[in-house]
């Protein structure tokens, strides 16, 4: 999810919106905002195939009226709405409603952080954010029995009749070091969990800002773990498969990996200068990588608003992680249930726009504004705690949630101080004690994008 570092609109697009601002002088451009930021509308300068970069607003707008007729007029088996279901209407309409606005977000919306594959995929990543966040809020005003019903009625598969052991057993239960437990705890959550850290370290790209990630992960499970039995785990489990396995092993090779990228020479060419089908193939497979590589320093130490800033992004990421625990267990869905995989699927391309955006708002002086992707991701953030708050109270002890979540603070108020101790008296172990070999160290940090 790496792209190009934010910039100043490219030399061509702005002369072209500066002929187009001469010609009109009534229609302002982006660059005519001084809160406007590339971090929020990226442009792409080297367009060769004119086509795939052209807004098409009219025939977007005729395709989506044909697609409305069809759909209001006639279903898959050919027969009338008239003669179908309320639920089936009903579904059917949520349906249109997000695909129509999924392709209005494709035109209306900035592009984003990123280019690669086409500004139109994060215009859309965008609108699904929008609408994500439009349903969370239509949620938190329901009762718990419409919203359950609602979810069974558009998944049968959400009904609570699906969950199995696996969905309420705690994994401490035989904590005995034997290799049949290891086998039996070896799963396909393992892997997803190690694919997951790969997936963080390409976002974060700096291992110390990982490494606290994971930390404020594991305690957080310890904590919150009464709450919710699945969050139990055994001594052996948390060490070697999530510390040492998923975490340690998938963060050091997205970290490898990322140290690659930055290192790799970038020349990009237009399709049309390769005369061999074979290499106009592989041109449009490329297009799905990013276009450069940006190396990040957050400079989290260099003064405390900074590291400030730094943590409170780790406690957000958390807290995203932990609702998924809390949503399932709330609405009693089942851990094999795909809307699992699709929600995190969903946080991980809303996610690495949003960390993008939030990136440079906290190291670029020039940005003075948050992006539109990370505040309204933050905004859906929020609105699942909403979620979880409204339902859970009628589900969890009151007292012991207060209990629990008053830990939970003290807890990353000791690891905000003590890791800033820890690099005040100890600054070899977070590895800022060498300014001429570590770009984390303060006399290195510089307000720089890229």
């Amino acid at each position: 999810m790496a792209e190009t570092p934010p910039s100043a609109i490219p030399p061509a697009r702005a002369q072209s919106l500066q002929d187009e601002s001469s010609q009109n002088p009534g229609c302002s451009s982006p660059s005519s905002n001084k809160y406007q930021h590339a971090s929020n509308e990226q442009y792409v300068d080297d367009i060769t195939l004119e086509f795939f970069y052209k807004p098409h607003t009219i025939t977007l707008l005729i395709l989506i009226m044909f697609f409305l007729i069809y759909s209001a007029f006639y279903q898959a088996d050919g027969s009338s709405t008239e003669q179908s279901s309320t639920r089936d209407n009903v579904v059917r309409g949520v349906r249109s409603f997000s695909f129509a606005f999924l392709l209005i977000s494709t035109v209306a919306l900035p592009n984003g952080p990123f280019t690669r594959p086409h500004p139109a995929v994060w215009r859309a990543v965008l609108g699904l954010t929008i609408l994500y966040w439009c349903g969370l809020i239509f949620a938190l005003h329901q009762s718990y029995d419409d919203v359950k019903s609602t979810m069974i009625a558009y998944d049968p598969r959400m009904d609570s009749k699906y969950l199995d052991a696996r969905d309420s057993a705690d994994y401490a239960s035989n904590c005995e070091f034997t290799m049949a437990n290891l086998y039996s705890r070896f799963d396909v959550f393992i892997i997803a969990h190690f694919v997951g850290w790969i997936g963080k370290a390409l976002l974060f790209r700096n291992l110390t800002v990982c490494w606290i990630q994971s930390l404020t992960w594991e305690l957080t499970e310890i904590v919150f773990a009464p709450l919710i039995p699945n969050l139990y785990e055994c001594w052996w489990d948390q060490l070697l498969y999530d510390v040492i396995f998923c975490n340690a092993l998938g963060m050091y090779i997205g970290w490898r990996l990322c140290r690659y990228l930055e290192m790799r020479t970038y020349h990009w060419h237009g399709i049309r200068s390769y005369h061999t089908l074979t290499g106009k193939y592989q041109r449009a497979v490329m297009q799905f990588t990013p276009r450069s590589w940006t190396k990040v320093e957050w400079g989290m130490f260099s003064s405390i608003k900074r590291y400030g800033a730094v943590m409170a992004v780790t406690i957000l990421i958390t807290i995203a992680e932990l609702n998924a625990f809390f949503l399932k267990h709330i609405f009693k869905v089942s851990a094999e249930n795909p809307v699992n995989s699709i929600r995190l699927g969903l946080w991980f391309v809303m996610g690495a726009p949003a960390l993008r955006q939030v990136y440079v708002y906290i190291t670029d002086p020039s940005c003075r504004r948050l992006g539109t992707q990370a505040w309204t991701t933050f905004g859906v953030l929020m609105t699942e705690v909403l979620l979880i708050v409204k339902f859970g109270s009628g589900i969890f002890d009151t007292a012991l949630v207060y209990k629990q979540l008053g830990r939970w603070m003290l807890m990353e108020t000791g690891v905000i101080v003590g890791y800033l101790f820890i690099q005040k008296r100890l600054p070899s172990f977070t590895g800022t004690s060498e300014p001429a070999h570590n770009p984390l160290h303060p006399a290195n940090i510089k307000e720089k994008i890229g």
